[in-house]
């Protein structure tokens, strides 16, 4: 028998027992659809939508000329526009959302929002510094922080009640291009609505939104995770599902370990030889050294904002390796709000990936001696040596089980075009 691997994945769950779902619940839902919605039932449906957005649209003018009689509430006007948003969205989501009928339904229903947002006011807005106080019931302090430094991008929803209006939802996300060809793809990091607002189609406008945007951008890949043991996974899970992401289990790729649970003091010690934490340098040094790095790495991302905040990075948990003046390896970690320890990035000069020994392990040394022993570290996963290293150094690691969804375009044969709903809504 071949020695097993030390560093091997979790037992992952299947789909249905991380959202949940018992298989009696399944089979119940199964049947119900086979014997209740047929190919003439979703196009019936389909024909009621339309015929429910034609009746609203006779209504717009009215709810806007009545508001700029007043011009104190919104609510009633905004109502109306939201339902035929609301009706857009349901329509691309039945036939796939980044189908050619799909994409000309959302843009349709940003067109709706612009018109709304030119005569009345603002109903999906960027989250930026200036107005995140907004957004505060609905983003959670380490995303909010995210979003103030430019890690992560946000869009929020703005709704009225009683003459009020709130930032009642927010949809937080990144590009990313993980195989280096240009195919981005756009990660929903963090997605909540208001309680008090639910219900009344705030996450699907959120999703159809950035679902819209991304498309015209020409990113036709879009994924979320969400942890399994969340409160909302049942409802996460088909909101989703829903818009056509396909979900499966998985574990976060990320390492998560609690400072009082590393055990391996000998490895670390070993390993983190020729690494120096950025404050050896003085604070203004270390700063100075970060910039420099960065540049001469090719980073270009939040990291070297000039306006990030100089105790953003904790230069006694990051460090570098260098020889004589070039700095061949260098690891940024911070302090989230929440106390967590994140590594937010580890770069390397050209040959010198085998460094990352050195740089985690110096990491893990450091919060060992500093942190208290329930301080949370995070740590990315990107080569299968960091992972058999923290496997080593702190065997009991806190794994997280995530549902994970993706949407991408549709086969061929589904990718539906306005012309071939025209057909199929004249049968």
């Amino acid at each position: 028998m071949a020695k097993p691997k030390k560093y091997q994945e979790a037992e992952i769950p299947a789909i249905d027992d991380a959202l949940g779902i018992t298989e009696e619940k399944k089979k119940e839902v199964e049947e119900g659809i086979k014997e209740s919605f047929g190919i003439d039932d979703f196009l019936d449906a389909h024909r009621a939508a339309i015929d429910m957005l034609e009746e609203t649209d006779k209504h717009l003018e009215e709810y806007v000329s009545e508001y700029k009689k007043k011009k104190d509430d919104r609510e009633p006007v905004e109502a109306v526009y939201t339902l035929k948003i609301a009706i857009l969205l349901s329509m691309a989501k039945r036939f796939h959302p980044l189908s050619a009928y799909g994409k000309k339904l959302l843009d349709e229903a940003a067109l709706c929002r612009n018109e709304f947002e030119r005569k009345v006011g603002p109903l999906v807005t960027r989250i930026t510094e200036n107005n995140i106080d907004l957004f505060k019931t609905v983003l959670s302090e380490d995303v909010s922080e995210d979003i103030i430094t430019g890690r992560i991008s946000a869009i929020g929803a703005v709704r009225t009640k009683k003459k009020t209006a709130y930032g009642v939802g927010a949809l937080a996300y990144y590009l990313d291009d993980m195989t280096g060809s240009g195919d981005m793809v756009l990660r929903v990091k963090w997605l909540f609505v208001n309680r008090d607002f639910r219900e009344r189609g705030v996450a699907d406008h959120l999703i159809g939104e950035i679902t819209g945007r991304a498309a015209k951008a020409g990113v036709e890949n879009i994924s979320v995770e969400f942890p399994t043991n969340v409160d909302d996974r049942n409802v996460m899970g088909y909101l989703f599902g829903t818009w056509h992401f396909d979900l499966d289990s998985g574990l976060n790729p990320d390492a998560v370990m609690r400072v009082g649970d590393v055990t391996g003091y000998g490895k670390i010690e070993s390993y983190r030889k020729g690494a120096e934490a950025l404050s050896s340098l003085g604070k203004k040094g270390g700063l100075l050294t970060v910039k420099k790095t960065l540049r001469g790495l090719g980073y270009s991302g939040y990291l070297s904002d000039p306006d990030l905040p100089d105790d953003y990075i904790d230069q006694d948990l990051s460090c570098f390796v260098s020889t004589g003046d070039a700095v061949k390896a260098i690891l940024l970690a911070h302090r989230t709000p929440s106390g967590t320890v994140r590594v937010d990035h580890i770069g390397f000069a050209p040959d010198s990936e085998a460094l990352v020994y050195n740089l985690v392990s110096f990491f893990v040394g450091q919060a060992v001696m500093i942190c208290e022993d329930d301080t949370m570290l995070e740590l990315p996963v990107e080569m299968q040596e960091v992972g058999e290293l923290i496997e080593e150094i702190c065997p009991k690691q806190m794994g997280q089980y995530l549902v994970a969804g993706n949407l991408t375009k549709p086969s061929p044969e589904m990718d539906f075009t306005p012309e071939d709903i025209d057909e199929l809504m004249a049968v």
